[in-house]
């Protein structure tokens, strides 16, 4: 009876000894995994970097050949300002890529008292693109009152700019509304036509910076 309950026990024994040793195995694996991971990420990003380093070197040269003054506001991000214009792009491993533009705007039969209104045309990357405002301003009434008109808004469509083409975002409440609404206020300061031509002069600008890449 000892006997059997002896051999029970070394058994059992085993079998923990057993399970022990395959979960550390698994464990070392894992970690051994990880590592490797871990060293081909760093080697990716250094020649990344590499990459990155020379195509910054090629954007400064192209933008002195074309007579933009550019900056960077960190590794990734060129800035530059073009006829009231400002322009912002990515430095990425396959070139420069157009990010976003931003400029004031003006309404027309309007008494300014102060602020503007800025507009930024941002380019999401999948054929769509983001345009939305920022009002500042106050303005005087007819009777001489001030009119604040402190708001923003924005739509998403594709590159041609129109109502037909919103991308209307499910979590966002009452989103279409909103979009007409964003829509309907950005036009009193600009054109489809004028929105294309902005956006399209910084896709040109990107091409110049990328030239030779």
């Amino acid at each position: 009876m000892f006997k059997n309950q002896g051999k029970k026990i070394i058994i059992i024994l085993l079998g923990i000894l057993f399970c022990i040793s395959i979960i550390m195995t698994a464990f070392y694996n894992h970690r051994q995994n990880v590592k490797k991971e871990k060293a081909v990420a760093e080697q990716k990003a250094i020649e990344n970097a590499a990459i990155e380093a020379d195509i910054r070197k090629k954007a400064i040269s192209n933008a002195e050949k074309y007579g933009y003054a550019i900056g960077f506001s960190d590794e990734k991000i060129i800035y530059m300002e073009k006829d009231a214009v400002k322009y912002y792009f990515r430095v990425d491993v396959s070139g420069i890529c157009f990010y976003y533009c931003k400029f004031a705007v003006e309404e027309e039969n309007v008494t300014l008292k102060k602020g503007t209104v800025i507009l930024t045309i941002t380019d999401l990357g999948d054929g769509n693109v983001d345009v939305d405002y920022d009002d500042s301003r106050v303005l005087i009434s007819d009777d001489g009152t001030e009119v604040p008109m402190y708001g923003g808004g924005y739509f998403v469509s594709n590159k041609d700019f129109d109502k037909e083409s919103f991308v209307i975002d499910p979590v966002r409440i009452d989103g279409k509304q909103k979009s007409i609404e964003a829509y309907d206020t950005i036009m009193k300061f600009i054109t489809v036509d004028d929105l294309k031509e902005h956006y399209n002069k910084a896709l040109s600008i990107c091409e110049q910076l990328n030239e030779g890449l």
